[in-house]
């Protein structure tokens, strides 16, 4: 890799960064944990310690963002029905259905596509444990496009989350990634975006066979695979100071 080529990708992981960053701003907005980011703000506007802690005596933050999200998840007020014509399929269907929780978790895709625009769903099955899928939100993950269409991937990587209810030392540096072959990997992420290739391990003993990430959007992309804009819904929803 020329010289040239490290700084571009560099800068590119930098970009990408900022973009999950604020990705993540609004997630905090969507489970009304906020109180830092107004706390920052104020840190950034009082030089002096007394006012900056008068001032947070009075922070007062509402959910605004995950109530207006509730009222227009509207595509999921009514779960489908699946009707096949076969008593049995119908019946394998509902099972399914009702094992991997799927309608609980298309209402909360509905509410995240209102505030992340962007939201996946993930096959999660590896060390031969049962089938489950996750939700992934783009603030947790990354992607490399296809050349020829940069709307769509050929790899999706996600950062395997530390452990924040266990106890010990978590790593964060780590993360696992699926590509075309639906093949599962895992590896450690140095500083500039690249999986150290002394610490790729595959997960799983086969390959699916396909790419098994499924992405809902709120937006239509043309040219990117991430939405690019900001959220006015978040922007619009910031944290308030109250008078004495």
């Amino acid at each position: 890799m020329s010289v040239i080529e490290d700084l571009q990708g560099q800068a590119r992981w930098a970009n990408d960064q900022a973009r999950r960053k604020r990705v993540s701003r609004w997630m905090d907005y969507y489970y009304n944990d906020v109180r830092h980011h107004l706390v920052h703000r104020i840190n950034s506007i009082y030089t002096g310690s007394t006012e900056r802690d008068e001032a947070c005596k009075y922070i007062e933050h509402r959910a605004v963002t995950s109530m207006i999200a509730e009222r227009l998840a509207k595509l999921t007020a009514e779960m489908p029905t699946i009707k096949t014509g076969n008593s049995e399929l119908d019946a394998a269907y509902d099972a399914l259905w009702d094992r991997l929780g799927l309608g609980a978790k298309l209402q909360e895709v509905d509410k995240l596509l209102t505030v992340t625009y962007d939201v996946a769903i993930m096959i999660n099955i590896w060390r031969g444990r049962e089938l489950r899928l996750d939700i992934v939100t783009p603030d947790r993950a990354w992607v490399e496009q296809d050349p020829e269409d940069q709307t769509r991937c050929t790899k999706f990587f996600y950062s395997v989350s530390p452990k924040v209810d266990s106890l010990g030392i978590n790593p964060i540096n780590v993360c696992r990634w699926w590509d075309e072959s639906g093949w599962l990997w895992q590896g450690n992420l140095m500083t500039n975006g690249l999986v150290d290739k002394d610490t790729i391990t595959r997960l799983i003993d086969r390959p699916l066979g396909f790419l098994p990430v499924v992405i809902f959007r709120a937006w239509t992309p043309i040219d990117t695979y991430w939405y690019p804009g900001d959220n006015p819904l978040v922007n619009t929803n910031g944290p308030i100071v109250t008078g004495k």
